[in-house]
């Protein structure tokens, strides 16, 4: 069985943030598939920064044979990005395959730091620094950080209407309660808010894979609904597809 655990602050109160940890003994890249696969995101997942992509790709050209399976990975996402004036869509199966290959060769990409600079500033290359306290105070005054980021994508969780009957009255019921309790303080009209209407949409989510220092592969996923309001909803999906893809959560341990 997958096990993982979701770590989860509120940045600020137009967005939330968790930190999925995966062990050492799942291969990340297979655990990411079947999260996707889960039957909760819907199926396109898009590539929002290209960098870490080119810089793998100059690492396993100078390190694999041209037929070796990540090679041709690469190749194709390379031509989808030559190809393409926006963002790219990246299938759940390369996913799989470039986290798998870099889970397995971390220590030379970490010798080598081939994502250590990935989006970030000159003037913080080769900084050590506390990651989760970087995230934090960065992510309130602006975009956070991308240090040692492999994947960065956007992902959207299906429209409560994809769910079962049971799950999409509970899941409504989660987003109504954060609404209740932020009415609950007063001084406040209901402005005639329906979870379902704004349920009815698919809810994007950013999610950014990285390779710690310490050669572990994590992932934060965040939204931008308001925290305090949606929490809840977006908590009650993430769960059914961690359970779906065979993973025991354990939240906010």
């Amino acid at each position: 069985m997958l096990k993982a655990r979701w770590q989860g602050y509120e940045i600020d109160s137009s967005e939330s943030a968790y930190g999925l940890d995966i062990p050492e003994q799942i291969q990340a890249g297979t655990y990411l598939r079947a999260l996707l696969g889960s039957g909760y995101f819907v199926r396109s997942y898009m590539l929002l920064n290209e960098e870490p992509i080119l810089r793998l790709y100059a690492f396993v050209r100078a390190h694999e044979e041209p037929t070796a399976d990540i090679c041709k990975t690469l190749d194709k996402l390379m031509d989808k990005m030559h190809r393409s004036d926006g963002d790219v869509n990246v299938g759940v199966l390369a996913i799989e395959s470039i986290l798998n290959y870099v889970e397995a060769n971390k220590q030379t990409l970490l010798a080598e730091n081939v994502f250590y600079t990935s989006g970030l500033p000159d003037e913080v290359v080769g900084k050590e620094a506390d990651e989760e306290g970087e995230y934090e105070e960065e992510a309130y005054y602006g975009e956070p950080p991308r240090r040692n980021v492999v994947l960065y994508l956007r992902l959207a969780l299906v429209p409560y209407q994809k769910l079962s009957p049971e799950e999409q009255v509970e899941a409504l019921e989660a987003g109504q309660a954060g609404w209740d309790d932020l009415l609950s303080f007063g001084g406040l009209d209901d402005w005639g808010y329906s979870v379902e209407e704004d349920y009815s949409y698919s809810q994007e989510l950013i999610m950014d894979v990285r390779l710690s220092p310490q050669g572990e592969i994590t992932a934060r996923v965040r939204w931008f609904s308001d925290g305090y309001i949606a929490g809840g909803y977006y908590e009650s999906l993430l769960m059914w597809a961690e359970d779906k893809a065979g993973v025991k959560l354990g939240l906010y341990d």
